[in-house]
C-alpha cells in the first residue's frame, strides 16, 4: 500500500534528524544543524501531520553554555556517530575545560567504565559522610551512586575489598527517604516512612529498609562491605570514599521537531528524538509510530533512564519539573510496555504504579532545586487523557 504523503514526510523529518542517509556512514551532528535549513520545506509538511510541533532554533545551542560559534572540541557537544559511536570526542566541556575532560577525551585517575564513561576513583578514607562528599566535590566529582547489580560489582573491584561509602543519606525532615549523594538521580526509600519505590535501587533492600549495621536502630548513613549494603552512623570508622564522575558535555542538538541524541547506553541500537512541543499521551504515542519504526521510548535498562534523564535535565538547567509521555500504558488494569516485554527493570516512583483506568500512560518527572523528591527520573501515572505533556520518541539506530 503507498504511504500517504504525511507519512512520507514524517519519515523524511526523521532522516533529516538521523543524520541523513545510511550510507553516508560518519556524519556529524552539527552537519545536521545546517540541513535543517534546507528540511525546511519538509518540516513544514510535517507541520500538518504533528499538530503543535516546535522545531527549536539552531541558535538554542547558546542557552545551555554552547558556543554557537566555535564547532568542534570546546563547544560543549559530544561529537557521535549517527549510531551514537564514537566519533573522537567522549566528553566536551565547553570554552571553560573541566576536571576529567582533555581535548575532548575522558581522562579518569582510577577505573573508567568503557560503556557509560563514568569515572571512579579512590578519594581516600573518610570518617564521616560529610567529608567524604567534600573529598569528592573537590575534585569535581560526587560519592558513587547505582544504578545496577553491574555498576555496583565494578566499584567494588575499585574498592579492593574495603568498606565505602554509598552515596546515600537519610533525610528525615524534607524526604522520609534516602537523597543521593547526586541530586539529579533516585535515591530509596525507607519502610513505613516512603515507599515502596519500585524503580529505587539499593542492595539487599527488604521491605523497603536496609539492615543497620549492628543489627540494632537505623541510622542514616549506608556503607558497602564486600557486596553487602549496610546502615551505619554518617560519622563512624573511617570508610573508603570512591568518586564518581559523569562525562561533560551535551549529546543534544536542535533537528527537525525537537531535540535529537544517543545515549551509551544504547549506542548502534536506538536514537532518540525529545519532541518539547505538548501533547496528548495517545497524540504524542501516534506521532512517535508515524516516525518509520519509531515508538514512544521504552526503558531497557537503568541506566539508559539515567542517562536519557541526564540529557534532558542538562538542555533544560533552570526548569524546575520536566515531566514526559513514555511507553508504557494500562491495559486492563495490568501495566505493560507497548512491545510487551515484561524483562525490563520497573520503571515506577514512590509508591507506584497507583490505580488508573485502562488506556491511562505512565510519564517520567525529573525535577530540579536543591531537594528535589527521592523519587526523581521515576515513571508516576496520575495524568489523565486530556493532558498534555511533552515526549520522547525512540528509534532503531541507522545501521
Amino acid at each position: 500500500m503507498e504511504r500517504s504523503s504525511c507519512e512520507q514526510a514524517s519519515n523524511r523529518s526523521w532522516t533529516a534528524w538521523r543524520g541523513g542517509s545510511q550510507g553516508q556512514g560518519v556524519r556529524s551532528w552539527r552537519t545536521l544543524a545546517i540541513t535543517l535549513v534546507a528540511a525546511a520545506f519538509a518540516v513544514a509538511i510535517v507541520g500538518a501531520c504533528l499538530p503543535d510541533l516546535e522545531v527549536p532554533p539552531p541558535a538554542t545551542l547558546s542557552e545551555a553554555g554552547v558556543s554557537s560559534s566555535s564547532r568542534g572540541c570546546g563547544d560543549g557537544l559530544i561529537e557521535t556517530l549517527d549510531d551514537g559511536g564514537d566519533a573522537g570526542e567522549s566528553c566536551d566541556p565547553g570554552e571553560a575545560g573541566a576536571r576529567g575532560c582533555e581535548d575532548c577525551r575522558i581522562t579518569c585517575e582510577g577505573t573508567l567504565d568503557p560503556v557509560s564513561g563514568h569515572c571512579y576513583f579512590l578519594g581516600g578514607a573518610e570518617s564521616s559522610y560529610k567529608d567524604a562528599l567534600a573529598t569528592c566535590d573537590q575534585a569535581q566529582a560526587h560519592v558513587v551512586t547505582f544504578s545496577s547489580t553491574a555498576e555496583a560489582a565494578l566499584v567494588d573491584t575499585v574498592a579492593g575489598g574495603s568498606p565505602y561509602w554509598v552515596g546515600l543519606a537519610y533525610n528525615d525532615a524534607e524526604l522520609s527517604a534516602y537523597a543521593p549523594a547526586n541530586r539529579e538521580e533516585p535515591g530509596a526509600a525507607r519502610a513505613r516512612e516512603s515507599g515502596p519505590c519500585p524503580g529505587c535501587f539499593a542492595i539487599g533492600i527488604e521491605a523497603g529498609t536496609l539492615p543497620a549495621s549492628d543489627g540494632g536502630a537505623a541510622v542514616d548513613c549506608v556503607a558497602s562491605d564486600h557486596g553487602q549494603w549496610i546502615q551505619v552512623p554518617c560519622e563512624s570508622a573511617p570508610f573508603a570514599a570512591i568518586c564518581e564522575r559523569e562525562p561533560i558535555g551535551l549529546r543534544m542538538q536542535s533537528c527537525a521537531g525537537g531535540y535529537c541524541f544517543t545515549l551509551p547506553a544504547t549506542v548502534g541500537r536506538k536514537t532518540y528524538l525529545l519532541v518539547v512541543s505538548m501533547d496528548t499521551a495517545e497524540q504524542a504515542a501516534l506521532t512517535c509510530a508515524s516516525l518509520e519504526g519509531g515508538s514512544l521510548v521504552r526503558f531497557d535498562s537503568r541506566e539508559e533512564r539515567e542517562q536519557l534523564a541526564h540529557e534532558i535535565t542538562a538542555r533544560f538547567p533552570g526548569e524546575p519539573q520536566l515531566e514526559f509521555w513514555i511507553g508504557m500504558r494500562n491495559d486492563g488494569g495490568v501495566w505493560n510496555w507497548d512491545d510487551g516485554d515484561a524483562s525490563r527493570p520497573p520503571p515506577w516512583g514512590d509508591g507506584e504504579p497507583a490505580e488508573a483506568a485502562p488506556g491511562t500512560r505512565a510519564y517520567v518527572s525529573i525535577s530540579a532545586g536543591e531537594v528535589p523528591p527521592y523519587d526523581t527520573q521515576l515513571a508516576h501515572t496520575d495524568k489523565g487523557p486530556a493532558q498534555v505533556l511533552r515526549y520522547v520518541c525512540e528509534r532503531p539506530a541507522p545501521k
